[in-house]
């Protein structure tokens, strides 16, 4: 009996100790958590600390202390954006000294900023078209950001030597700007955008890069066709060199003259 007694007493302890025992477990707890998170707020501290004193530093004496220098870090956008956008093997020139003046000459949505300067580069013309250097026109297409609706695009021709450089650049934002050898690419790069960016497949379609350059606006073609030096165009018709053509072709083969 003493003994059956002493086992209940025993246990009747044990219960009566366990609440006090739990408290001080969780104070304990939460003692060494504040401890722990008081030195993790430290050491981060001290590592910020570190950081600004060593991007502080020249670049050869960070070195010599063998500490490699931080990078300054890019935004994932940003750096997508330019890694997509960058053509590298183009760089093309500055504009002549001589450029002529801006004419901000409005056709319906669009606008003709600059005619530019026609070289006989043989390049720089085709048998319809004219590819002036420092020519400006602003372009209302599908914006990247938000493809429901259309913005402005500058695009431009520029030197590149030998072959002409065709530059397209958001009006809204200069980081999305596409250099390419031809008209086409330029639009053709915003359209894989548009597809990459779009959680939707969209319907592909092919665009017409002159037309969206304004180069098949019959005032932009009145005007270069009056600037100096399209005389010395040796494969220069006009747009409507293949309409013309065409008409010349189909008459004859109906035993008909036709002079166009």
């Amino acid at each position: 009996m003493i003994s059956e007694r002493a086992t209940v007493l025993s246990a009747e302890m044990c219960i009566i100790d366990n609440p006090i025992t739990r408290s001080e477990k969780l104070h304990h707890g939460r003692l060494k958590k504040k401890q722990l998170l008081s030195l993790l707020i430290r050491l981060m501290e001290l590592q910020t600390n570190e950081d600004e004193a060593i991007d502080k530093m020249p670049q050869g004496e960070a070195a010599e202390t063998g500490v490699p220098r931080k990078r300054p870090q890019k935004s994932p956008n940003q750096s997508s954006k330019q890694g997509r956008f960058k053509n590298k093997h183009l760089s093309p020139k500055p504009l002549p000294d001589d450029m002529p003046e801006d004419i901000n000459l409005k056709i319906g949505e669009d606008e003709l900023i600059n005619h530019g300067i026609i070289t006989n580069r043989p390049a720089y013309h085709t048998q319809r078209h004219i590819f002036p250097i420092g020519y400006q026109y602003k372009h209302k297409f599908t914006c990247l950001k938000h493809p429901k609706e259309k913005h402005h695009y500058l695009c431009e021709i520029l030197d590149g030597g030998d072959n002409p450089v065709f530059r397209v650049t958001s009006i809204c934002d200069e980081n999305v700007s596409f250099t390419e050898t031809s008209s086409s690419a330029c639009f053709s790069k915003i359209l894989q955008e548009l597809q990459h960016s779009s959680p939707v497949k969209r319907q592909t379609f092919a665009v017409q890069g002159t037309r969206c350059f304004g180069l098949t606006e019959p005032v932009v073609v009145d005007i270069l066709k009056e600037l100096p030096g399209v005389s010395q165009l040796q494969k220069y018709q006009g747009p409507d060199s293949k309409r013309r053509e065409l008409i010349s072709t189909t008459t004859q083969q109906n035993g008909f003259n036709s002079q166009l």
